[in-house]
């Protein structure tokens, strides 16, 4: 990574063999060779100390020695409202408190530092320094920055042996002072967790953040308008530990994670707000990289980015590889957030983007899912319960082992917190050697619309295999939309023998509304199951172009007719089949259906054909398959039923 330093100018200084690097405010330089002068008389009328080509101090220019006073208290308090540079060649301890004026330039060389002891420092002008210890502090003196320039960890404490020496109390006391804190590029620094207390405290620089010892936490935020750019965080022991790189368990806002990179840790970013019945909101975590996060022997986690209870989060253009569990979570209310151009290439145990809540928690709603590349996952995407009102769009998913979307109820665990409203449109599957049980699954869903989704897939097939399937787990499911799901205008190709879109759910009220779906190269184009299923208004939904005629098949025990039907294959007669006609006045005057074995079973097991009510088949109420391979085919004249 690159460490952006702002107005930065490099002035080669001859008589001081190195370069100085001076920032706007604060900076940084390379060390100096040791002087051996020896203090002269303030001349502050001259104006005029200088470093000669041996260290020594000679009179000329517009600098000052410390060392001519008594402390540097005396010398600030001596220079009063001039323009001058102090010279810091040696140990400087502060007698009280003090400020340097904005009309003071610090200038440590050589071995020079201040001591604290219990004093603050607070500094108004620039400061020059080489990289290293510049300021003591054993006692409770702190040093604060009037204008907020770069400061380094390094000045409190040298980091002498990269990856050993424990940089905690050193970093720390750079973050108090609120200032842009640099830790050096590809060097490691050493820490147990530390805290950003004080708003727009930006940290940044490209070194590398590890903790200290196995658990915890490297970064606590703690303010609003954080910003954490270009730094690598490291765990220490994800097997075994919670470890998180960085950390918000309070409400604070407007945060700023890009650029950084997060490896073996349990949780990379984890903002919580449900603690405090309000939202953290308007975080942006980009351009970050997200690479082994949790692990599959491990009791912990494995989150990439986890979100509960916020609102207004950005998560863009990151890229998630080998992650345990999940590579972004929106858990418990978070609301009215934006996922979008992320990669997420491996996640290992459960769905790479999870939205879910529990009992007692704002819902996961309003939220936009688009434009990611998933690809290697057991599902791509799972919206679970109390997760409403979501768009999942525009979304390329490939080599899914199990379902790329799933809305769902958790399995039916939690009996009435169905997903409602969400909408999944535009989406574009692709197998490339992996086949799946299924492209979209509703269980348990309320109101959900699938349409303009496209791919070119092999599906595992079976009887949960389906490019499109509605079931449901709960016995007391009910839609409360109005109808469970509105599936059109999507067009898959498979060269497998699957389902294009499975109904198959045992209770409810609603409908299925399906309407103008392309299957090309799909054997099943509709497969309806359960006790019952309702399916109304298909219309243009067909195998192929050259068929515009629908395929339907039952499997169990009663099937309703659909009024757009038009042919029923019976698939498996392991028992008796009946199938249910619709009203003939609700069809119509010339509605034909087509009721085949094709199992070949009905010799044994009898297919039933029941009209409604008290309608008839030829004068009777029923009419009986009862020969392998059979068929009938029936007319409607508004009132009754007649085969021809």
């Amino acid at each position: 990574m690159k460490t952006n330093i702002k107005s930065l100018v490099l002035v080669l200084t001859g008589s001081i063999y190195g370069f100085v690097l001076f920032f706007s405010s604060i900076c940084s330089a390379a060390s100096y060779p040791t002087t051996t002068a020896t203090p002269l008389a303030a001349d502050l009328s001259m104006n005029q100390y200088k470093l000669n080509d041996v260290g020594d101090i000679i009179t000329k220019g517009p600098w000052v020695d410390a060392r001519a006073y008594a402390s540097i208290n005396a010398a600030i308090t001596d220079i009063g409202a001039n323009e001058k540079t102090l010279l810091i060649t040696n140990n400087q301890t502060l007698t009280a408190a003090l400020t340097v004026p904005s009309n003071v330039t610090l200038d440590f060389l050589h071995s020079g530092k201040i001591t604290l002891g219990n004093y603050n420092l607070t500094i108004n002008g620039p400061l020059q320094a080489p990289l290293k210890k510049i300021f003591d502090y054993t006692g409770t003196g702190v040093v604060t920055f009037g204008k907020k320039g770069i400061v380094f960890p390094d000045f409190w404490g040298e980091n002498t042996t990269p990856g050993v020496t424990d940089m905690t109390s050193y970093i720390q006391s750079a973050l108090n002072t609120g200032c842009e804190v640099h830790l050096i590029s590809g060097i490691t620094y050493l820490t147990d967790t530390i805290n950003a207390t004080v708003s727009g405290t930006r940290i940044t620089g490209g070194g590398k953040l590890q903790l200290k010892t196995a658990g915890g936490i490297i970064l606590r935020i703690r303010a609003d308008r954080v910003e954490v750019d270009h730094l690598h965080f490291i765990g220490k022991d994800t097997i075994n530990t919670y470890e998180v790189g960085i950390y918000c368990h309070e409400i604070y806002h407007k945060a700023s994670i890009h650029n950084c990179d997060f490896t073996a840790l349990t949780i990379a970013i984890d903002v919580n707000g449900s603690d405090f019945g309000t939202f953290p909101y308007g975080w942006s975590i980009n351009d970050n990289l997200f690479y082994s996060i949790g692990t599959t022997s491990g009791p912990l986690y494995g989150y990439g980015v986890l979100l509960v209870n916020c609102m207004q989060m950005i998560v863009s253009n990151n890229v998630f590889k080998t992650i345990n569990r999940h590579a972004i979570y929106l858990s418990a209310g978070t609301r009215h957030s934006v996922i979008s151009g992320n990669v997420i290439d491996g996640v290992t145990s459960a769905a790479a983007i999870l939205l879910s809540a529990v009992t007692g928690q704002n819902t996961s709603s309003d939220n936009i899912i688009t434009d990611n590349t998933i690809l290697n996952t057991v599902i791509a995407i799972q919206a679970n319960e109390y997760s409403h009102f979501n768009i999942i769009s525009n979304n390329k998913i490939k080599k899914c082992s199990d379902t790329a979307i799933f809305v769902s109820n958790d399995g039916g665990a939690f009996s009435s917190r169905y997903p409602i409203g969400n909408i999944i449109h535009d989406n574009d599957f692709q197998s490339e050697g992996v086949t799946f049980v299924n492209l979209i699954r509703m269980n348990d869903s309320d109101g959900t619309y699938v349409y303009n989704n496209t791919g070119n897939v092999t599906s595992s097939g079976g009887s949960a295999g389906a490019l499109i399937k509605v079931d449901n787990s709960s016995s007391t499911y009910t839609a409360a939309s109005g109808f469970v799901a509105r599936i059109f205008g999507n067009r898959f190709r498979s060269d497998t023998n699957v389902s294009g879109i499975r109904i198959d759910y045992a209770s409810a009220t609603q409908p299925v509304i399906i309407g103008d779906n392309e299957f090309p190269g799909i054997t099943l184009e509709t497969e309806v199951g359960g006790t019952w299923a309702r399916l109304k208004r298909v219309q243009g939904t067909f195998i192929n172009k050259n068929l515009p005629l629908n395929r339907t098949i039952g499997t169990v025990g009663t099937r309703m007719v659909m009024t757009d039907e038009y042919y029923i294959g019976v698939t498996t007669t392991t028992g008796a089949r009946t199938v249910t006609l619709p009203p003939a006045a609700t069809v119509g005057t010339g509605k034909i259906y087509i009721i085949k074995d094709e199992s070949g079973g009905a010799g044994t097991n009898n297919i039933t054909i029941d009209a409604n009510g008290t309608e008839t088949i030829d004068g009777s109420l029923t009419l009986v398959i009862n020969a392998n391979y059979g068929k009938f085919s029936i007319i409607s004249d508004g009132s009754n039923w007649f085969t021809f």
